[in-house]
């Protein structure tokens, strides 16, 4: 066998190591993103659930939220403050989940779930009051207002319009 032919099959097995290799990153890749996918759908769940369980903790927060919600009007300087402050907090959570979604960590299907959620909120009469105060980025702030005129025909977040009855409720 000359040195032609092991160096050819040298460059051969080579290649062919190259290609496994690459292969392998591409599997190891794929695999990462679905776990970072996984841990920010996780975080950004938590974060929720931390938002909602300081205000359903407090049940005279918790009744000034929903009340807030449905008719901002009703709230006494101290009370407006507090559910700002709080409306506040889930702007400041969404911006964290859009940042997530921007890092290709929140599949598609996820972001929209998050979108809704928080316009939800902010579509409801105290939202759109809050909208007008609270700081919002102006990318946030457009992408809040693409769902302005979104109908929940079962309220906000299970606060009943007044077009549902009580009845309509149990």
């Amino acid at each position: 066998m000359n040195w032609d032919a092991v160096g050819s099959i040298g460059e051969v097995l080579g290649a062919g190591a190259v290609v496994v290799t690459l292969i392998f990153l591409i599997v190891e890749m794929r695999e990462s993103r679905k776990i970072a996918q996984a841990a920010s759908v996780d975080s950004l769940a938590d974060g929720w659930n931390k938002l909602n369980t300081v205000v359903m903790a407090d049940s005279e927060l918790t009744s000034l939220w929903f009340n807030g919600l449905n008719d901002p009007s009703a709230l006494n300087e101290v009370q407006r403050n507090r559910f700002l402050m709080v409306s506040q907090s889930y702007v400041n959570h969404f911006m964290t989940v859009k940042k997530h979604y921007e890092a290709g960590h929140l599949p598609e299907e996820e972001w929209r779930y998050h979108s809704m959620g928080i316009a939800h909120i902010l579509n409801s009469p105290g939202g759109k009051m809050a909208m007008k105060i609270i700081a919002i980025t102006p990318s946030i702030r457009e992408i809040l207002e693409g769902y302005q005129n979104v109908d929940h025909d079962d309220g906000y977040l299970g606060i009943f319009n007044e077009k549902n009855s009580s009845d309509d409720r149990n």
